[in-house]
């Protein structure tokens, strides 16, 4: 099996390709720039583990990754879009409505949900030529769920609902198409992760999460609800 892991570099996007090698998965690892951490993994896992540059937030840099990554690989039995930012601050006091940073607001959306619109372009045709075993994981947060309290992080929240609705649309088009409905559609809360995004409100380790999200992957839990958003013990949201 071979799967694609965006935001490979560091936090749960290391741990996911750490975990997926240990599983002898072969890893594509994406990001923009790799690090010793990340190639020390390549290391002990020469033949599983090729690390590849790419900006999930610059549509040509996907769209040359892709043509790389095609001619070594055939197809792809998945993915795991799991690059994404977090800006602000839970002790910001101010006015959240009149104090919004608009450029990172609109860096939050390129990434968080224009970047897995990129890599679903691009990447999908791979996906396809797979023909079994296929796979899709964006990964969102319950940050997304409507709620009667909490203001913080809100344009992270806003991208993160914005990506639950188009990756539940693409899944709707999936699952009516005979030759694509195999295609597992998963949304998956990673938990607050004890990482560098998440060092305000961490809790979950980060090799935790990617454990349990592996295991989605491996279809190894009775997940099948038609709005499939779970977190990565396999919890409905």
């Amino acid at each position: 099996m071979t799967y694609l892991v965006t935001g490979a570099n560091r936090g749960l996007g290391l741990e996911l390709v750490r975990e997926g090698a240990r599983h002898n998965i072969k890893i594509i690892a994406a990001c923009r720039s790799g690090g010793e951490a990340l190639s020390a993994l390549a290391r002990e896992y020469p033949d599983l583990i090729r690390i590849i540059s790419m900006d999930v937030a610059d549509t040509g840099s996907v769209e040359r990754a892709c043509r790389e990554i095609a001619g070594i690989y055939p197809n792809l039995n998945g993915f795991i879009n799991n690059a994404g930012v977090l800006y602000g601050s839970k002790f910001d006091t101010r006015d959240p409505i009149t104090a919004i940073d608009i450029d990172e607001a609109g860096d939050t959306f390129n990434i968080n949900v224009l970047g897995t619109i990129r890599v679903m372009k691009y990447f999908m045709p791979l996906v396809y030529a797979a023909g079994e075993d296929r796979c899709i994981v964006n990964v969102s947060s319950d940050g997304a769920v409507l709620r009667d309290h909490g203001h913080v992080y809100a344009s992270y929240s806003a991208s993160k609902a914005a990506l639950n609705a188009y990756t539940q649309r693409m899944r709707n088009y999936l699952a009516s198409q005979p030759d694509k409905a195999d295609i597992r559609v998963y949304l998956i809360h990673p938990g607050k992760m004890l990482t560098a995004m998440g060092k305000e409100i961490g809790e979950v380790r980060p090799s935790e999460s990617a454990a349990g999200i592996w295991d989605i992957v491996f279809n190894r839990k009775d997940l099948n609800a038609s709005i499939p958003f779970y977190d990565y013990h396999g919890k409905l949201i």
